[in-house]
């Protein structure tokens, strides 16, 4: 319940700050990222991912970038 709690105000925030907010019980996290990456990436716009999970390494290319972030 806590962790669902946590997902709930995130999404509030985002929501808040103006950015588009999308889930799905049928696709995960993953799925849509790579998805929006493929649909706008290119010579006129460089995408960007932040995430811990290495997975996404598999999304880059010249116009598309990953980055990991670690706490610490």
């Amino acid at each position: 319940e806590p962790l669902k709690q946590q997902f709930v105000l995130i999404e509030s925030i985002l929501q808040e700050a103006g950015f588009k907010v999308l889930y799905s019980d049928d696709y995960e996290a993953d799925d849509y990222a790579a998805s929006l990456v493929e649909k706008f990436q290119g010579p006129d716009l460089q995408t960007y991912v932040l995430t811990k999970d290495h997975d996404y390494f598999q999304l880059v290319s010249e116009y598309t970038h990953v980055a990991c972030c670690y706490e610490g």
